[in-house]
Order: C-alpha cells, then sequence, then structure tokens
C-alpha cells in the first residue's frame, strides 16, 4: 500500500488536534488547500512543508515518507 504525503499530513494534523482551517491559518493558505492535500488532488509545495514541520514538530520522513522521491533535488535543498 502506498502512503500519500495528504494521508500523513491528515494524521499529524489530527495528532496535533488542529482543524484544517487552523493549520491553514498557520501555513498561510487556504482551508480548501489543505482538503486538497489530504485528499491527494494536490502536494504542498516545499516552503508549506517546511512550515508543517516546525508546526508538527516531526522529521521529514515522519510528513513525507516516500514522498521524498518525487521532489526535486532543489525542493529537498529548501526542505
Amino acid at each position: 500500500m502506498k502512503i500519500y504525503i495528504g494521508d500523513n499530513i491528515k494524521a499529524l494534523r489530527k495528532r496535533n488536534k488542529l482543524t484544517q482551517k487552523e493549520l491553514a491559518a498557520r501555513c498561510g493558505v487556504s482551508d480548501k488547500l489543505v482538503c486538497s492535500w489530504e485528499v491527494n488532488r494536490t502536494e504542498p509545495k516545499a516552503a508549506a512543508v517546511q512550515k508543517m514541520l516546525q508546526i508538527f514538530d516531526c522529521t521529514i520522513e515522519e510528513l513525507c515518507g516516500q514522498v521524498m522521491m518525487n521532489l526535486s533535488y532543489n525542493e529537498c535543498m529548501l526542505i
């Protein structure tokens, strides 16, 4: 079973007792975009990933897991 970043975002958001709206505000994006991430319709940009690492106080592996392989070299360097 492949794990998508949206599944990890949703699990970490719930573990941290945040609503989609609260996470969106802290990331500087809309709650509709957070919803889009969580249903794996879109993936967050590197800047949003970096903010979520701080918000969730987690590692890149916990947040992205297998998805890291899909990031470009420049995106990985930003993180």
